[in-house]
């Protein structure tokens, strides 16, 4: 029995997926608006190429000099600049934590120059290769660097035995905390810790629940909602016995959940759940949807799984099968929410339904709302089936998003043409100068101008960046921290290399 549980506590870390819940299928799938754009220049970038950024706002750049290539790390918010004959290595699991690496021509040294964002932490020189585990590098001569959940950099003598708490070892269970699996298979308990990284407990679902389990029942895999650990034990029960949850070819059974709090390390047994467990489907910080199967009123069990989502105190949190009968599988992304019983699919925006499609639906689903006739897919469609725009020949639509339909029109040379359709608007707009090589990933793309190119929000439609050069050849990285996207914008044109910063913010944390 004590094995079973520990393969179940082990799949705890892989279960959190969903954003946060609320009363009804909108809070499945909360929309995140951009909030607004701004960019400015990163002038003492010039003459650099930008190969990465974190979600700290440090940016990992390269320039050949006399050359030889020089490698920088630079602060976005403070605006240093340090430079090294060596590149600059993101410390594994962490944000705003770099190194450098050397080796000796001989192969005996190994050189560590270890930097907390700009500032230089320590330089280690030793015989071999540094250790690293849970974001704790290891060196020789028994000192120890992380960077704790403080923010923190820590270098010196290990202090005690007890795990050390970073960033790279722990995840957010909830808002306010964080949780580091132990032991080997990191299933036997759970170090909770709090924003700072202070221990608030050792929670251990193991040993709890392994008393509440009777002998030989089956559990199911772990769910999570609202810092409470659950799953189910199914038991077979014997002929006579008067209570039971269900009956399954003449043998009665029982289905009890157990549910295990993470910061009081208190045991619940809930009777009377009415389903059995199947699966997960996606869990998040207030609920999760699982496969289950419903416990009839005649204590039978149906033969169907469908999807469902509970809440944190075990019981239905959203009825997704009051919105979509037999619906068995959940989506969701930018705002939107898909409900499938495998034959038909209910798409909602918000708690609002926009559209139940299936294979005998004359429309398929776009995106953002939009709909294409399937017997005339030159009809582009709203959600109530009215027609908003009638593509020409020879176009696919290519992208949506809210009112904006980007289609690409192929030319008779063979030119992929790009074009936007605003439905708000009612008019159609050629993307001149746009081409594949023009489309830049995270949401941006360069179009040409007369004689100079621009960087252009492929959602918004706004300028982000004007002036760039004609022949310019543009690259972008991005990272994300709380609400905020960070991407740098490299420009090259012939020996000329100039960088931008673009950051987006959002309404909600990405």
């Amino acid at each position: 029995m004590k094995k079973r549980i520990f393969v179940a506590a082990a799949a705890l870390a892989c279960v959190f997926a969903l954003a946060g819940c609320g009363a009804g299928i909108g809070d499945l799938a909360p929309e995140n608006a951009v909030r607004g754009i701004r960019s400015e220049s990163l002038s003492a970038l010039d003459g650099y190429t930008a190969s990465s950024v974190d979600g700290e706002g440090f940016v990992v750049a390269e320039r050949l000099r006399n050359g030889e290539t020089e490698y920088a790390l630079y602060d976005i918010r403070s605006q240093q600049l340090v430079t090294s004959d060596e590149t600059f290595i993101a410390a594994e699991g962490y944000d705003g934590l770099y190194y450098t690496a050397s080796v000796s021509e001989d192969g005996t040294t190994y050189t560590y120059v270890f930097y907390d964002g700009t500032e230089q932490v320590c330089t280690v020189s030793q015989t071999e290769e540094y250790l690293w585990s849970g974001g704790v590098y290891s060196f020789v001569d028994g000192n120890i660097l992380y960077k704790g959940l403080n923010g923190e950099v820590y270098y010196g003598q290990r202090q005690g035995y007890a795990p050390v708490a970073t960033p790279a070892n722990t995840y957010e269970l909830f808002t306010g905390s964080r949780v580091m699996p132990l032991g080997e298979e990191q299933a036997a308990s759970f170090a909770v810790y709090d924003e700072g990284g202070s221990l608030i407990r050792i929670a251990s679902p193991l040993s709890e629940l392994e008393r509440y389990v009777p002998d030989g029942a089956a559990l199911s895999d772990p769910w999570y909602a609202g810092g409470r650990v659950f799953v189910q034990a199914v038991c077979s029960l014997p002929d006579d016995a008067s209570a039971y949850d269900y009956v399954r070819n003449g043998t009665k059974y029982s289905a009890d959940v157990l549910a295990y709090d993470l910061l009081s390390g208190g045991v619940e047994v809930l009777s009377g759940f009415g389903y059995v467990v199947d699966g997960t489907l996606g869990a998040g910080e207030n609920c999760a949807v699982l496969l289950v199967r419903r416990i009839m009123e005649n204590g039978q069990l149906s033969s169907a799984s469908v999807a469902q989502c509970f809440g944190e105190d075990g019981g239905v949190f959203v009825d997704l099968q009051s919105l979509l009968p037999g619906a068995r599988d959940f989506e969701a992304e930018g705002g939107y929410a898909a409900l499938t019983d495998g034959v038909r699919t209910a798409y909602y925006r918000g708690n609002d339904l926009l559209a139940t499609l299936s294979p005998a639906s004359d429309a398929e689903w776009l995106g953002a709302g939009w709909l294409r006739r399937v017997s005339d897919p030159s009809q582009i469609m709203n959600a109530a089936g009215e027609t908003v725009l009638t593509l020409p020949e020879n176009a696919s639509p290519s992208f949506v998003y809210e009112n904006y339909i980007y289609y690409t029109v192929t030319e008779g040379s063979g030119e992929a043409v790009r074009y936007v359709f605003d439905a708000a608007a009612g008019q159609t707009e050629k993307l001149e100068g746009y081409s594949d090589e023009g489309l830049v990933y995270n949401g941006f793309y360069v179009a040409d101008g007369e004689g100079a190119r621009t960087l252009y929000d492929f959602e918004t439609r706004g300028a982000v960046i004007e002036g760039l050069g004609a022949e310019a050849a543009v690259s972008l990285i991005s990272a994300a921290e709380g609400n905020e996207q960070y991407c740098v914008v490299t420009a090259t044109e012939g020996d000329t290399s100039r960088n931008y910063l673009v950051v987006r913010e959002y309404d909600k944390e990405l």
